[in-house]
């Protein structure tokens, strides 16, 4: 294995919290230059980065506590803005281009978190930016102007400590598909719950879960994620901001008939 492949081997989400040690600026300078080198739709790299140390904003915004935090969004402001300034309208597609974006953003981060790993720095990823009662709060301490949405935060950081098991991930039989979807039969699904079942998988003793009330990890992790789910204020909060930063309108995705 060689040590491109060793790294993203080794890459762990850094749950336990992390030094207060500062990640020094030349090194935060390359991660981030390492990012933009991330492949984009036409090399247009329609989303923004907000880099954020100061520990207020990180909890406003619902990052874990780090040295420092990278907002990802998905970003046209800039694009909009440079063709206003050739005299010609941005060619938005509304829900196409946020989406291009959002893969855009995403590769970036994929790539600082890769390069921080490298360099022995931990990172951790959540989307709480955006699963949050109050999306407007977030626009308000970000300062997001319209066509800019967050998607992502990576938090990074020196671990307190480096954890010693990595949570295994399905085999390909359960993720990989050859040439068409292959939809899966009861056995194959039966395979794939005894596979997240296992303890070799999740790292999680059945039986502390058992104790817990639940069967299986399966069960589990459903009910957790069925009770950290947002709930319908949330998701009509998040809908209204998707809306209000111009990315459902109807007249940018073909939909009006005007």
């Amino acid at each position: 294995m060689n040590e491109t492949l060793r790294i993203i081997n080794e890459r762990i989400s850094i749950k336990e919290g992390f030094l207060e040690k500062p990640v020094p600026d030349g090194i935060l300078e390359a991660i981030l230059d390492l990012g933009v080198r991330a492949p984009n739709a036409s090399n247009m790299q329609r989303y923004s980065i907000i880099v954020i140390k100061d520990k207020e904003m990180q909890k406003a915004i619902r990052a874990y506590p780090c040295s420092v935090a990278l907002v990802f969004n998905v970003d046209l402001n800039r694009w909009i803005k440079m063709c206003d300034a050739i005299g010609e309208t941005y060619p938005f597609a509304g829900v196409s281009h946020f989406l291009t974006g959002v893969v855009d953003a995403v590769l970036c981060a994929q790539n600082i978190a890769i390069a921080a790993q490298s360099l022995g720095i931990g990172s951790l990823f959540t989307n709480s930016i955006f699963r949050t009662d109050n999306m407007s709060e977030v626009f308000e301490t970000l300062k997001l102007p319209k066509y800019v949405f967050p998607i992502i935060t990576l938090c990074l950081g020196y671990p307190e400590e480096w954890p010693e098991k990595r949570r295994s991930r399905l085999k390909r039989k359960g993720i990989v598909h050859t040439e068409t979807y292959h939809d899966f039969s009861k056995e194959d699904i039966k395979d794939i719950i005894d596979e997240y079942n296992s303890k070799d998988f999740v790292g999680v003793d059945s039986e502390k879960v058992k104790a817990l009330g639940f069967k299986d990890y399966v069960e589990w992790i459903v009910k957790e994620q069925i009770r950290r789910s947002v709930g319908k204020s949330a998701r009509t909060n998040l809908w209204n901001s998707l809306a209000k930063s111009g990315f459902l309108d109807p007249k940018y995705n073909g939909l009006d008939s005007e």
